[in-house]
């Protein structure tokens, strides 16, 4: 047990280096670059306020420990989200089919794209009802549709 753990450790940490410096690499690119007024994202917004009057609040540390929380934050909750999704459509096979159905006469074999969404009324309402029913955040408050979804 001891050596899977350290093996786990070893595995976890090579990645927590690697994320690191790519997001270093990241940071560093845009801080050698003398036209940062030309991004519009939230790193851009940092270095911004980095150099302005905020600039005690805002030093490398700061911006690379905010961006390690933002990317494993969304992971997190994207992965129990999906687990979620997949134990209910499997316990719920008819509207697992149903999905599947609206899924297939609207899109066919065709990549699902954004646009597509609009089109999709009986999959939204599906997800919007997984999102509902399963409260991934432990003290998230109560909550219940006001209409019909569907």
């Amino acid at each position: 047990m001891l050596m899977v753990n350290r093996k786990l450790f070893n595995l976890l940490n090579e990645f927590k280096t690697k994320f690191y410096s790519y997001l270093n690499d990241v940071l560093q690119e845009r801080l050698n670059d003398s036209d940062v007024d030309n991004f519009d994202d939230l790193l851009s917004g940092y270095l911004k306020e980095a150099k302005g009057i905020n600039s005690n609040y805002f030093d490398e540390q700061t911006i690379m420990n905010n961006f390690v929380t933002m990317f494993t934050a969304g992971t997190v909750t994207t992965a129990k989200t999906l687990c979620h999704a997949f134990y209910l459509m499997a316990v719920n096979e008819a509207i697992q089919r149903k999905v599947q159905k609206e899924i297939d006469e609207t899109i066919g074999n065709n990549q699902v794209s954004i646009h597509d969404l609009p089109r999709l009324n009986y999959t939204q309402a599906v997800i919007a009802e997984i999102h509902r029913y399963t409260s991934i955040g432990p003290f998230t408050l109560l909550h219940a549709n006001k209409s019909k979804t569907y």
